[in-house]
């Protein structure tokens, strides 16, 4: 999940690791200096005190803005209309584990959407 305030992360984070104890949750934030609606990069995350660094396995994983967006549209053009940039990003950050990911095993990837790009499709409103 991406993390913004550390609550969905963390929340759904817990409830996945009490039914599948071997579940990983995969932290995403947004490279430095980057801004996407709902998300942080590691300098805004510092005001965050939600305990989501213990729930999350490893480090988060950083994706730029673009990539968020890239995905976003993606996804969106798979008819999945109400995900906005912080659901690409949360697609981005699971495709990035995956590469990473060193096992022959079956994997199982869930990641969370949790906005729409309609707040943000009028220009006036952009980042």
């Amino acid at each position: 999940a991406g993390v913004g305030t550390g609550g969905t992360v963390t929340g759904c984070g817990r409830g996945l690791q009490s039914r599948h104890p071997d579940c990983r949750v995969i932290g995403i934030i947004l490279s430095p200096g980057e801004r996407v609606p709902g998300i942080r990069d590691s300098e805004r995350l510092k005001v965050v005190k939600t305990g989501w660094e213990k729930v999350i396995y490893g480090k988060p994983i950083q994706i730029n803005r673009y990539q968020a967006f890239l995905r976003s549209l993606e996804l969106i053009k798979m008819d999945l209309d109400d995900v906005g940039p912080s659901s690409g990003l949360a697609l981005a950050g699971a495709l990035e584990y995956l590469k990473r990911y060193e096992s022959r095993q079956e994997v199982i990837i869930v990641f969370i959407c949790p906005d729409s790009y309609k707040p943000y499709s009028d220009n006036t409103k952009l980042y």
